[in-house]
């Protein structure tokens, strides 16, 4: 019989299956954050999230799209960022921005291996997720035999095993689908074109250059409000998640 890490792969002669994590399963295992920490309201509207309900909301998401993965293939960045704003509204509005906030940020194989450290946070012992925390109503974390819980643990292992170029390949395709989805929703936005054209309310991702220029409006607002108005990035998540 199969010992060690030979005992999770089916054999086909002698040969086991490589051992991958797919961008898809980076960015779902992204959103699994939010589950827990929801984001409180909406950088662009100011639009105010009850902590459980966006929890709920989320939760319900991500178990839609874990359970349409029948053949383990995930939805891609763009269509996956089509569905949040078409399904959750201005929440999914909102979980676009900070995705696209976080993928902005993973320049090397190390940001990517702080990601997958950060999330081990996440899992909760036994049934602790269905105690919502005192502060904020918000969950207490995901349970480690729950469906969320047993994909994160999956693509976490999978994640450890990687050897550092692959680990550098799976960054290149994670920036690589950043700039197609960007190139993407910059091209659609021209096809609906003229100036009288009816505007999207939130394009699902920004290019580098709008980026840049909502950074540096969002330093602008800080200086005039102080830290408070800073928006999460990259080193922010990480704080939290090990928190």
């Amino acid at each position: 019989a199969p010992q060690g890490l030979n005992a999770h792969f089916i054999m086909v002669g002698n040969t086991a299956p490589p051992i991958s994590v797919v961008p898809e399963e980076v960015y779902l295992c992204v959103l699994c954050h939010y589950f827990v920490h929801p984001p409180p309201q909406s950088q662009t509207t100011g639009e105010v999230f009850a902590p459980n309900v966006a929890s709920q909301k989320i939760a319900l998401f991500l178990l839609k799209e874990l359970k349409g993965s029948g053949s383990a293939r995930y939805t891609a960045l763009q269509p996956l960022c089509t569905k949040l704003i078409n399904s959750l509204g201005e929440l999914g509005t909102e979980l676009v921005r900070q995705l696209e906030l976080i993928l902005q940020g993973l320049q090397s194989p190390d940001d990517v291996t702080k990601i997958f450290e950060a999330l081990g946070g996440l899992l909760a012992a036994g049934r602790a997720l269905v105690t919502p925390a005192v502060q904020g109503g918000a969950q207490a974390g995901i349970d480690a035999l729950s469906p969320l819980g047993l994909f994160l643990r999956k693509v976490r292992a999978s994640f450890a095993l990687l050897p550092f170029e692959s680990i550098s390949l799976l960054t290149a395709r994670l920036r690589q689908d950043l700039e197609d989805a960007a190139a993407s929703a910059a091209g659609a936005a021209q096809q609906q074109g003229g100036p009288d054209a009816e505007r999207p309310s939130a394009p699902p991702l920004r290019d580098a250059a709008t980026l840049e220029a909502y950074l540096d409006a969002q330093l602008k607002e800080v200086e005039r409000k102080g830290a408070a108005a800073l928006t999460p990035e990259l080193d922010d998540l990480l704080s939290d998640l090990e928190a």
